[in-house]
């Protein structure tokens, strides 16, 4: 019986297995086309094709004629098939190689390797199938890899000697489980014949003591209810589709949890008897109380459920009184209570009115406060924009012909060093002025998500070597802290500033500082989010120290930017102001806590964003170009520095210092020019004018804007030409030259195109 049932699964299976090789088959001869000589191709997929023909008409013959001969015949006739798919794979496996290109060596690995997963499973009922057909399929693929001389090739070979291995494991235990499937069901066959005929003598005596039946076998997820268990409900059997899902929807959906538990406490185990009285939905509509009793009959030899049987009592009646008695004294309690409840909220309302007024007056108070600071910062911060416009406009030009000048020396030149030693104090400056521009929230700098905890953990080790030993240093930094919205530069200036106002504020004696880094979830009301802070998640960064603290009629000018307790030259005042700037850029916030005597610890909270928005970047090489140039920019210095500087870049350059004398000389020569580099701020005629003007005579001229200040809006939106214009900020190198003309160049030939 085993036998039939096994070779009967090989049989069914053949449409399957067919269809697989054909099509799989045909992947991996176009896959080979280019490198395996295409006679041999065609030769093989011919053979593939006629094989897989023949097992589906070998299966067609056993559908129909399957008692004509014995099952041992059909057992061969099967495994000769699988044997020639075999002998056509293992073919494959040695024609279909190509000596020089690994691609297609892995494509016929894989390929190979997935018949023969499939063959674990459709040929697993037979021993003789799937041993035959993996063994086949697998050995002449490894022993080809195996005697290749170099290490990878060896390496796969024996990588694919352990995958047929472990192939020919599963099949195997595949093979058990359905032969122990079948040996079970066939068990169960006779036991059921037996149940049946005492389930019959047993619905007689139920049929006497007015219960109704049921028995559920759970092995197969059947359900049996005699006629009685049925009319209760004013069913007849035939009307009930005998599954447990049946039996849970005709119980009301608020006791079904209760009844549910009951029984897998029993079938667990927990419980000697099944027992529940519920509702039960009759075929009228109505719901009917049932006294439910039940025992499991039969287990496992791991004392698993294989059977419950138990019975149903209709207790509407005994119910109906019960519930009668209960809502009466339910009702007198009620009044009861319903008096007692209407005092207390009474009570209690007003006290939550009481407290919710003195609530909102503090939080009234603390964000009077916040806008008053914010509004104060904001002005300064228009000062700083203003000073680190003039800034930026002579560092262009003492940067600019630094590095010209550097290109010019030779690499051994004493005069180099010289130089690089002012390109690098130029750097300094341009930092300085970054500063103020964060501070003042009006910079351009990028910010991207970036995972925080290495450049604070890097930070804190270039901060070691210059704190003095007399202090503790103690760094608590959470590894999983994810990604801030920031960049390294901007948060490297808010720690090294933190730490370094920590440490000077303990110098001259021992003290601790204490710099912590943890993710934090802000939910209110515990803990409490600060004060303009949106609740989510946070990282928190925390730096203090113990020394003699912030006295109270300083503590609101702080992050007022050049504000310093210190002597002079000892400090830039910008430290804090700067901090207040980035974190507040970065959407987060810094506060602080202070006592004399105790020492202080400020916190800041930066939202924390998904490690997948991460953007890697990556630079070209810069770009050259050809093409006529009109520069526009008041001040002759950086005149003179663009067209050195575009020069180099092999553009030719008409140079103007005046807008209104470049707007006359574009007028009279519109053709000339390729491209239009102007200042933004200019006597008589800006340079987002300019660009307006010149592009009512040229509308497709492309146009790069430079300014010091690095918040203005674009004058493309202005000029109709957003598509058409760059922007570079000032001080501007070479490269951001170069990078700023192939963009917009670029544009304007897709524009055109």
């Amino acid at each position: 019986m085993i036998r039939n049932e096994q070779v009967r699964l090989i049989y069914e299976n053949t449409v399957i297995s067919a269809g697989v090789t054909v099509s799989v088959a045909a992947v991996l001869s176009y896959l080979q086309w280019d490198v395996i000589s295409h006679a041999v191709v065609l030769g093989w997929l011919a053979y593939m094709l006629a094989v897989s023909l023949a097992r589906l008409e070998l299966w067609h013959l056993y559908r129909r004629f399957s008692h004509l001969q014995t099952i041992r015949a059909w057992d061969i006739q099967s495994l000769i098939g699988v044997g020639l798919a075999a002998l056509g794979w293992s073919f494959a496996g040695i024609a279909f190689y190509p000596k020089d290109h690994l691609t297609n060596q892995l494509f016929l690995a894989f390929v190979l390797g997935g018949m023969m997963v499939g063959a674990a499973s459709v040929l697993a009922a037979r021993i003789p199938a799937f041993t035959v057909f993996i063994i086949l399929t697998g050995l002449p693929t490894s022993l080809r890899l195996l005697i290749q001389t170099d290490n990878m090739h060896v390496a796969m070979g024996r990588l694919a000697i352990l995958y047929t291995i472990v192939t020919l494991i599963t099949a195997w235990r595949v093979h058990l489980t359905i032969t122990s499937s079948l040996k079970l069901r066939f068990e169960n066959q006779d036991l059921l014949a037996s149940l049946q005929k005492s389930e019959r003598r047993l619905e007689l005596a139920l049929f006497g003591a007015d219960l109704g039946l049921w028995d559920w076998d759970i092995q197969f997820g059947k359900i049996y209810w005699d006629p009685h268990w049925a009319a209760m409900l004013g069913y007849e059997p035939a009307e009930l589709t005998p599954a447990l899902s049946t039996w849970e929807q005709l119980i009301c959906p608020d006791d079904r949890p209760a009844v549910q538990l009951a029984l897998r406490e029993h079938l667990d185990g927990r419980r000697l008897f099944y027992e529940s009285e519920h509702r039960m939905l009759t075929k009228s509509g109505e719901w009917k109380w049932v006294l439910s009793r039940g025992k499991v009959v039969a287990r496992d030899s791991q004392s698993r459920p294989l059977r419950i049987t138990g019975t149903h009592r209709d207790v509407t009646e005994r119910r109906k009184t019960e519930d009668a008695l209960r809502q009466s004294r339910e009702a007198l309690e009620s009044r009861v209570e319903e008096r007692t409840a209407e005092l207390r909220t009474a009570v209690a309302l007003l006290r939550e009115e009481i407290t919710e007024r003195q609530r909102a007056e503090q939080e009234r108070a603390r964000i009077e406060g916040h806008l008053q600071n914010v509004q104060k910062l904001e002005a300064i911060g228009i000062l700083a924009r203003g000073v680190a416009h003039d800034f930026n406009n002579i560092l262009t030009s003492i940067a600019g012909y630094t590095h010209l000048a550097i290109d010019d020396l030779p690499p051994k030149s004493p005069a180099r060093d010289h130089l690089e030693q002012v390109a690098k104090a130029g750097e300094r400056a341009a930092d300085l002025v970054r500063r103020l521009l964060i501070f003042s929230r009006k910079d351009d700098e990028s910010v991207r998500p970036f995972e925080i905890s290495p450049v604070v953990l890097e930070t804190l080790q270039l901060l070691r070597a210059s704190i003095p030993s007399s202090i503790d240093f103690r760094q608590d930094i959470d590894p999983h802290c994810g990604y801030v919205p920031a960049n390294p530069t901007l948060l490297y200036q808010i720690v090294m500033n933190l730490c370094t106002n920590a440490y000077q504020a303990m110098q001259g004696s021992t003290g601790c500082l204490h710099v912590s880094l943890a993710p934090i979830e802000l939910d209110r009301p515990c803990p409490p989010a600060p004060v303009g802070l949106p609740d989510g998640p946070y990282v928190k960064l925390t730096v203090s120290d113990s020394g003699p603290g912030i006295p109270a009629e300083i503590a609101d000018r702080i992050f007022d930017p050049f504000f310093t307790t210190r002597d002079v030259g000892r400090g830039t005042g910008l430290g804090l102001s700067v901090v207040h700037g980035v974190v507040s850029r970065c959407g987060g916030l810094v506060t602080f806590e202070s006592l004399p005597g105790t020492g202080t610890s400020f916190y800041v909270y930066l939202p924390r964003v998904p490690a997948d928005q991460v953007p890697e970047v990556l630079r070209p090489p810069e770009p050259c170009g050809t093409g006529q140039v009109l520069l526009v920019d008041d001040e002759e210095s950086i005149v003179q520095l663009g067209s050195r500087m575009l020069q180099d870049l092999g553009y030719a350059v008409t140079a103007e210092t005046s807008s209104l004398a470049a707007f006359e000389l574009f007028k009279a020569k519109a053709d000339r020019f390729d491209l239009l580099i102007s200042d933004l701020t200019m006597p008589k005629m800006t340079g987002d004018e300019l660009i307006g003007k010149v592009r009512k005579i040229r509308p497709d001229i492309p146009a790069i804007l430079i300014s010091g200040f690095h918040d203005e809006v674009s004058p493309a939106d202005q000029a109709g030409g957003l598509d058409l214009t760059e922007r570079v900020k000032k001080p501007f190198t070479r490269s951001d030259l170069a990078f700023a003309i192939q963009r917009v160049l670029d544009r304007r030939n897709a524009h055109r195109t």
